[in-house]
């Protein structure tokens, strides 16, 4: 990396990809840029539910959040699941809908007794 840039965690996409190419205007370059900080702020915010509430499905996490958009906090867990932020657990019947549906733990979590505490 150059120019002292640093890849976060928390970063959406490659530092290498670029979300808007150089010809675009500086409008659509800023964009990106809003769009890079609110997803990574989405992608922490989906941490830190995982770790106040371990064994939830995206539905739950979503509901205690106050989030209306659960696709918002599905797809950012999936993201930090792949980035070993956060482990996917065993399906079971989700509260809010009914479905059944992935749960999500910090990683190291103990989700035999998580799963027994949310139950």
């Amino acid at each position: 990396m150059t120019g002292g840039e640093q890849f976060d965690l928390f970063c959406s996409v490659n530092p290498a990809k670029a979300l808007a190419r150089r010809t675009d205007p500086e409008t659509s370059k800023q964009a990106a840029q809003e769009i890079l900080r609110s997803i990574r702020g989405m992608r922490k915010r989906a941490v830190d539910a995982v770790a106040r509430w371990p064994g939830r499905t995206a539905s739950e996490l979503s509901d205690l959040l106050c989030d209306r958009d659960v696709r918002k906090v599905g797809r950012r867990l999936g993201e930090c699941s792949r980035k070993n932020l956060i482990r996917r657990g065993r399906a079971r019947a989700c509260k809010v809908t009914g479905c059944h549906a992935a749960t999500w733990y910090p990683i190291g979590a103990d989700t035999i007794n998580a799963t027994k505490e949310n139950a």
